[in-house]
């Protein structure tokens, strides 16, 4: 047995429905662009709540269209009173609060690391997974995870060959990811320490963002490195994810993750053995055609600023190697990699079940 919500009486009138929204930690790279993305793509919203640190509280926040709302304390936040509540900042938060917020009605679409492995959490790309969300037994804590940022556009390409036909025997994964991956700070800690050494100050100022100074450097780990040998937790975690993604994985993943001094956009470098010798114009197809997806034969590839505020995946400088493939991934990680993904989430719930009953946290009896 279930409970049940109340069933309100449906408006006789034609007016869309609109719902209450909530974004925690709103002043954040992903919770401020979760807003942006909440209006450029008019998303059905009555009214917004913004949380975030006790730093920014009474400020206003001013959203892409001009409207302005106050930023609040999130124990201030009634969640009884919100639809859907993006949880944008941080683990920590997200352990103490998204489960208090769904067990209330309210449905969670977290952006953090803290649910995605949890076996009754769905982990949501929407152009491979959405259809899972039909199911009304896919998320009964009502809460719904968002990947990694290097999970999402990776899953992507691979789920491209297999929607082809193809069987993947084996990936090899590089990636090179830009510093807002990892906070407003990391940001500031890049352009402080490029600053500084283009002033002529040479000096070594190694800030705790970082494990070694990240200006003019590349950084062969991203997260905890525990012993000789070992994964560092951002390989870790994409390893995972993409398994959990695809389901019934069955090709063996590896993954190195390199930090670089650019402050958005991530790219990745790819080599995957398929079962059979498939053309390049093939491949370039599958691509091409999957949604969500950009892949031009004119033009070998883009980069990480040239993505900057696009909403798709874009694939380049495909090319044969042996028995395998090479090609590379580049995408805005703020946007597709992160609150582009949520949003999307958000407009299926909505598109599947307008009064969200279906997708509300259930408890057994």
């Amino acid at each position: 047995m279930y409970y049940l919500y109340a069933i309100h009486q449906t408006s006789m009138n034609k007016e869309p429905k609109k719902y209450n929204i909530a974004v925690v930690g709103a002043t954040g790279n992903i919770g401020a662009k979760t807003l942006d993305m909440l209006v450029e793509r008019n998303f059905p919203y009555a009214n917004i709540t913004a949380a975030a640190s006790p730093r920014s509280v009474g400020a206003a926040l001013r959203l892409s269209n001009g409207a302005e709302v106050k930023i609040r304390r999130i124990d201030d936040v009634d969640f009884e009173n919100i639809d859907i509540a993006f949880f944008c900042a941080g683990s920590s938060v997200s352990s103490e609060y998204a489960a208090k917020a769904a067990n209330m009605g309210c449905i969670v679409i977290d952006k953090t690391s803290f649910f995605r492995m949890e076996e009754n959490i769905p982990l949501i790309v929407p152009e491979i997974n959405i259809d899972s969300l039909s199911n009304s037994k896919t998320s009964p804590r009502g809460i719904i995870s968002c990947p990694n940022c290097v999970a999402i556009p990776l899953s992507m390409a691979l789920y491209a060959l297999i929607s082809g036909g193809l069987i993947i025997n084996n990936v090899i994964v590089s990636t090179y990811q830009s510093v807002s991956g990892a906070g407003r700070q990391a940001v500031k800690v890049l352009r402080s320490q490029s600053l500084a050494i283009l002033n002529g100050d040479n000096q070594e100022k190694i800030s705790s963002t970082f494990p070694r100074k990240m200006a003019f450097n590349a950084i062969p780990q991203i997260g905890d490195i525990t012993a000789p040998g070992a994964y560092a937790d951002e390989e870790e975690k994409i390893m995972r994810e993409v398994s959990k993604i695809i389901d019934c994985l069955s090709f063996n993943i590896s993954v190195t993750c390199v930090r670089i001094p650019t402050f958005v956009g991530h790219g990745v470098s790819v080599y995957v053995e398929l079962n059979k010798v498939v053309c390049l114009e093939e491949l370039g197809r599958m691509f091409k055609r999957f949604p969500g997806m950009s892949f031009d034969s004119r033009r070998d590839y883009i980069t990480p600023v040239e993505v900057t505020n696009c909403d798709e995946v874009f694939v380049g400088r495909l090319r044969q190697a042996g028995n395998g493939y090479l090609f590379w991934i580049v995408a805005d990680n703020l946007r597709k990699g992160a609150a582009l993904n949520g949003v999307q989430i958000a407009e299926r719930l909505i598109k599947l079940d307008p009064d969200l009953y279906k997708f509300r946290q259930r408890k057994q009896t």
